[in-house]
């Protein structure tokens, strides 16, 4: 599946796109809008990409370092098509949901899994090229608001490492997002430089301990 998509990002960086009939609109819909394909396909990379970094949380058994060498032809298929500096922020912060578990339908051994893309969407995406939106207030990053968990900043930087590894990305013209996520990741109570700072080492809890 991941070479699959490699393969149609590809097309599309060589302009093949454009050239698909709109009157046959289930293709049109899915692969004839680079934008909207770029954001569900990047939306599973960020969720796979979770489930490698905070892979207990996503109930895996283990790490799968293979898993992370096969993204990687897909992000730099998907980086030369649209400018990931701007597009992955802006998912992170905007689109990018809570994890639960389903049911699977497709593998024997595994019965259960989780992922925080609603399997409901992709099938809907693949079907009518039509996403369902993440409501707001079920974004990942919104239920902590300014207390994000040290894991999740160290998983958001990972993530945000990961996706600016390439060079074929074309120059991203918006870095609201990625200034707001990197303000976030640095700033927020358990980032780097928190704002409250009796929280900055040694803490008075801290010395008074010692």
């Amino acid at each position: 599946h991941i070479e699959c998509w490699s393969v149609i990002f590809r097309l599309i960086h060589w302009k093949m796109h454009p050239k698909l009939d709109e009157e046959d609109v289930g293709v049109h819909q899915v692969f004839g809008k680079k934008e909207r394909l770029s954001d569900h396909v990047l939306l599973m990379m960020i969720d796979v990409l979770y489930s490698q970094i905070l892979w207990e949380e996503w109930g895996c058994a283990r790490r799968d370092p293979e898993v992370i060498d096969c993204l990687s032809s897909l992000r730099d298929s998907i980086s030369a098509v649209v400018p990931l500096l701007s597009k992955v922020p802006f998912l992170l912060t905007q689109k990018f949901g809570h994890p639960r578990w389903y049911r699977s339908n497709y593998s024997s051994k595994v019965r259960y899994y989780v992922s925080a893309v609603v399997p409901e969407t992709h099938r809907q995406f693949l079907s009518s090229g039509i996403a369902l939106e993440t409501p707001g207030d079920d974004c990942r990053l919104m239920q902590w608001k300014h207390g994000l968990p040290r894991k999740e900043i160290d998983a958001l930087w990972s993530v945000v490492g990961f996706m600016a590894n390439s060079n074929l990305s074309p120059a991203a013209k918006d870095f609201k997002q990625m200034i707001r996520l990197i303000s976030s990741m640095v700033h927020y109570n358990r980032g780097i430089l928190p704002k409250v700072t009796n929280r900055l080492p040694p803490s008075k809890k801290q010395l008074d301990i010692c």
